[in-house]
């Protein structure tokens, strides 16, 4: 690998769906501490996001392996066999470690912003709170007094 470009380039178009879920995560946290949100619903979308991009780099390392193996299949003289298997079989996995690149920091402050989260929840007054039904089922209205 020479480059960070090469890297996402072997990657192939999966590299495009985890960076673009990734991009979604970092916006909704932002969001949520930007608004100084009262909810959790950024950060339980930006871990849903951080989710679906490990999905999406899974899906690319079994489509780089099934790819992997139809050209491996192509070779007719064995002996290059082991020479080619030991260079492809790292590229493809680049979705996956770059969805696992992508994923760790996302989780790492989803999980620090709702610990904050909830330090702020408990100091808020329990006529100000959201019933567990509500915030279970996703409903963001304050239940009524």
């Amino acid at each position: 690998m020479t480059d960070f470009s090469q890297f996402y380039q072997d990657g192939g178009i999966f590299m495009h769906a985890v960076t673009l879920t990734l991009i979604g995560a970092l916006v909704s946290i932002g969001l949520h501490i930007t608004r100084r949100a009262r909810s959790d619903r950024h950060l339980i979308f930006a871990a849903g996001l951080s989710r679906a991009g490990l999905l999406f780099g899974g899906l690319g390392a079994v489509m780089g392996l099934v790819e992997l193996f139809a050209a491996l299949g192509a070779i007719e003289d064995l002996s290059m066999w082991p020479g080619a298997l030991s260079r492809a079989t790292p590229i493809a996995l680049y979705p996956l470690s770059w969805a696992l690149l992508c994923a760790a920091p996302v989780v790492a402050a989803v999980c620090v912003l709702r610990f904050r989260h909830a330090g702020l929840h408990e100091d808020i007054s329990p006529s100000q709170r959201l019933s567990t039904r509500d915030h279970v089922t996703g409903n963001l209205r304050a239940s009524a007094p």
